[in-house]
């Protein structure tokens, strides 16, 4: 990770053909055009062919118009991927500890990160309620949720159970009960069982990135469709203490999109980039259960 290259020393004690591994790419490089057959059966010429992220979190975190250099990210959908993005990866007993990923990020950045459950949670439980009980949709669980804001009912999102359960309904039922914590029945009982263990996982998170890098996150950058959840982002800042900076959605096309941008000459920077992009989407920032201001 610290050259950004193939440990082969590893690959062959674990027996792996050396001949399977190619040249690595990295962001922005022009790899080719697109072949002589394709130009001729497409009609589009000669494109050139450009190497993006790797993976979109990569694309996603390279578009996050940071408003701090302090702050941390967080890629918000199905999953959550929190951490921050460095010069230099962070390998001790400490990261190993905290579960943490050193990850390859664009212009040679290093993203240190931490996977946790996302808003796969709701979605289960929105799919489970409609088909026990009654139909809901998002906003329907994020009302109920808040007339139970002060409710006691937490998950812990690592726990196996919440990550391949048929029946995210019951399990919640009966986490919440083994663990002393009561029994929920109704709806925002259950949907702010997920949302506090969520913004709960968000601040032990935070508190070890904080701890790892040696200085304090000054707040949090969101991005991707967890966005659209107001209340979750709501509950982020109240629960971490951190401001919470929210947009764009679409952070992984726009990080592809700018990668080609700059390898194209059309943008100088992945700091122009992101500065444009501030500009140019609605970024909401949240402190204290409170929307702070709206950028246009």
């Amino acid at each position: 990770m610290k050259k950004r290259a193939w440990d082969f020393e590893l690959i062959e004690t674990l027996g792996i053909p050396k001949i399977i591994f190619n040249d690595i790419v990295e962001p922005g490089e022009l790899y080719g055009y697109l072949t002589e057959e394709i130009m001729e059966e497409t009609g589009i010429g000669k494109v050139p062919v450009i190497a993006i992220g790797g993976h979109d979190t990569a694309s996603a975190v390279a578009a996050t118009p940071f408003i701090d250099s302090k702050n941390a990210f967080l890629s918000s959908g199905t999953w959550s991927l929190l951490g921050k993005e460095l010069d230099l990866p962070i390998i001790n007993k400490e990261s190993f500890e905290a579960n943490l990923t050193n990850e390859g990020g664009i212009g040679n950045k290093i993203r240190l990160l931490k996977n946790i459950n996302g808003t796969w949670l709701l979605q289960q439980l929105k799919k489970n309620w409609s088909e026990y009980n009654e139909k809901v949709d998002f906003p329907e669980i994020i009302k109920e949720a808040k007339k139970y804001a002060n409710c006691s009912f937490i998950l812990d999102t690592n726990d196996e159970r919440f990550m391949n359960t048929k029946n995210m309904i019951k399990t919640i039922k009966l986490y919440c009960i083994e663990k002393n914590q009561g029994e929920p029945k109704e709806l925002g009982e259950f949907a702010m069982a997920i949302y506090n263990g969520l913004t709960n996982e968000y601040k032990k998170t935070i508190e070890e990135l904080q701890k790892i890098i040696g200085e304090e996150i000054q707040g949090i950058n969101v991005v991707g469709g967890g966005i659209q959840d107001q209340f979750l982002c709501e509950m982020t800042a109240k629960t971490t203490g951190k401001e919470v900076i929210a947009g764009p959605i679409e952070a992984a096309v726009l990080g592809n999109f700018m990668i080609q941008a700059i390898a194209m000459e059309k943008i100088g920077s992945i700091k122009q980039g992101r500065e444009l992009i501030y500009k140019s989407f609605n970024c909401k920032r949240y402190t204290n259960s409170n929307i702070l201001q709206e950028t246009v």
